[in-house]
């Protein structure tokens, strides 16, 4: 896929992200909001239906009152309760009530008007008693499944009670009508023991069975549904209505406008979008052509430092990187060429190691470890008649340099040995220091130094030695073992150590071992710091030494490489055992 397709792909589904969850979540809150507000008002409604029916009651009660007092229903009480019934339909139509009753204080009636095609509920005594103590009393009574509102007041002629006036107003159509009025004209219904009672507004029988928050479609309208309780009557409940059509229709007009204008903002980007990947897709096809140019090899290409600020940049390092790495290039040739000159050199440091050590009265082992690919350390056996020399030593630092003097060394002791092979060895180390002198300091200008120390072994067991290196451990074939120290001074320093150095001795018995080593020995450092040490040096090669001096020099190879925690400096080890005059 090309950098073009890509961006205007990425840009269009992202677009069409965003504007689709932008509308939908606009949509949503629009129309929720719309939905919301109309629930809030419904709910308005109904919280206002028991203060508006206790107002109707209270009315209602305070007209039966009045009626109960009149002048006229006394006198008839008083003197001719038998003529009541005559009168008592003059008196309903008076209050405008389906039904009235009058009784005497027992509860007895004597008059019972009841509106044509009504049904006239059964008296309570309970509320005829309470209302004939006193008591105003409403309630709802239920004739069949027809429900009307009762209120009884007591007629009482001074302190004498004459009887009680029950009105009925049965709960239908006119209270429906009389309800929705005072809500505002609002939609509703009565219902009472699973039926349609009233309604205004809207009529349909599941108006009887919906609940609130329920949606129902009647009237080609859809509604919204709420539902109150009508006060102190069981099972009898209002249904308030609100027109969800009409509170949408200003959410859905705007919903439309929304989706246009979304899909204008996803067609404008989609423009955009081409513009911009055909811009970002130029310099970046020029780029790919020239790093394939650079996977071709050359290294000498540029790219074109156009376009955005981020391109400029990135051509700009990409020429960097081209020139770092022709350079590196130029390195790595540099690199290999020495390479393969240190290999080279770590062959001939190799090579002219001692391999076989044909000394008579003598077995000898001995191993070499640099710290980089060639070591500063250096030792040798020379074989002569009637015994051999046997050199240590360590140059000051270690790699190339350190070799190439190790090197010098090596040459030098070769020389004057074969030069004077009978000559002491503070001789030979005077003379020796006197080679490296010259060359190192006066030709070469390297102002290294070593230790180094030159051991004349005789077949009779006698160990001539001079020159200050580390100390000599000689374990004997009873298993003790000593350390001598080597007397001297560094090489390589001065140009003169004649007066400094001095010859040692010491005789090894039959079955003896003498072990010269390197600081790179001692000097090893565990994790906590301590060193390998002569102690831990010397207590190994005790053990190791009836074994032979291969024995010697494998153990404390091993012994050093697990103590320390990194090689920092070349090892070496040297451990000879005598055999005893012939």
């Amino acid at each position: 896929m090309r950098l073009r397709t890509a961006v205007f792909l990425a840009i269009g589904v992202v677009v069409a992200a965003v504007v689709a969850t932008v509308l939908v979540a606009m949509g949503t809150t629009v129309v929720g909001g719309a939905r919301d507000g109309l629930a809030s008002e419904l709910a308005k409604a109904t919280r206002a239906i028991p203060p508006i029916l206790a107002t109707r009651a209270r009315q209602a009660t305070s007209e039966a009152r009045v009626t109960a007092e009149q002048p006229r229903l006394l006198a008839l009480m008083a003197t001719d309760a038998a003529t009541i019934q005559d009168e008592a339909e003059e008196f309903r139509r008076a209050l405008e009530a389906q039904v009235l009753y009058v009784t005497d204080p027992q509860g007895a009636v004597l008059g019972q008007i009841v509106e044509k095609g009504a049904t006239a509920p059964a008296l309570d005594a309970a509320m005829i008693a309470a209302s004939a103590q006193g008591g105003n009393p409403d309630a709802v009574w239920w004739a069949g499944a027809v429900p009307s509102e009762i209120h009884a007041q007591p007629i009482v002629q001074g302190e004498r009670l004459l009887g009680v006036l029950v009105v009925g107003h049965a709960i239908g159509a006119p209270a429906a009508t009389e309800l929705s009025a005072l809500l505002g004209g609002r939609a509703l219904a009565i219902r009472g023991h699973g039926a349609v009672l009233a309604a205004v507004g809207a009529s349909d029988g599941a108006l009887a069975t919906v609940a609130r928050g329920d949606t129902l479609a009647v009237g080609g309208k859809t509604w919204l549904v709420d539902v109150a309780a009508w006060p102190g009557a069981s099972g009898l409940e209002v249904v308030v209505l609100g027109d969800l059509d009409a509170a949408l229709a200003p959410a859905e007009r705007l919903q439309r406008v929304l989706y246009v204008v979304g899909v204008a903002a996803l067609l404008i980007a989609l423009l955009v979008a081409i513009a911009l990947g055909g811009a970002l897709s130029r310099p970046v096809e020029r780029l790919v052509g020239f790093t394939d140019q650079i996977a071709a090899g050359d290294l000498a290409a540029r790219a074109e430092e156009k376009g955005v600020r981020e391109l400029r940049q990135l051509a700009a390092r990409m020429n960097a990187m081209a020139g770092q790495l022709d350079a590196g290039r130029t390195a790595i040739v540099d690199r290999a060429r020495l390479a393969d000159e240190m290999a080279l050199a770590t062959r001939i440091q190799t090579s002219i190691l001692p391999r076989e050590f044909a000394v008579p009265r003598l077995e000898i082992a001995a191993r070499m470890d640099p710290a980089s690919e060639v070591g500063g350390d250096y030792y040798d056996v020379l074989a002569v008649p009637g015994g051999a020399w046997i050199g240590i030593g360590d140059v000051s630092g270690h790699g190339l340099d350190a070799g190439l003097y190790a090197l010098m060394a090596q040459t030098a002791v070769a020389a004057v040995v074969d030069a004077r092979p009978g000559a002491p060895p503070r001789e030979q180390i005077a003379a020796v220091n006197r080679i490296l002198r010259a060359n190192a300091w006066g030709r070469l200008g390297d102002v290294r130094h070593m230790t180094l120390c030159l051991a004349r072994f005789f077949d009779d067991g006698r160990v001539t030695f001079a020159g200050a290196h580390l100390d000599l451990i000689v374990v004997r074939a009873d298993g003790s073992a000593t350390a001598i120290a080597t007397p001297g001074t560094w090489v390589g320093i001065i140009d003169d150590v004649d007066d400094v150095t001095v010859d040692g001795a010491l005789t090894l018995a039959a079955g003896d071992t003498l072990v010269v080593y390197s600081d790179g020995v001692v000097e090893a450092a565990a994790a906590s710091g301590e060193h390998f040490g002569l102690e831990r040096l010397t207590a190994v090669a005790r053990a190791a030494a009836s074994a032979g001096p291969a024995a010697v020099v494998a153990q404390v190879v091993a012994a050093v490489a697990a103590h320390r925690v990194q090689q920092d400096d070349d090892v070496t080890v040297v451990a000879l055992r005598y055999r005893g005059a012939a």
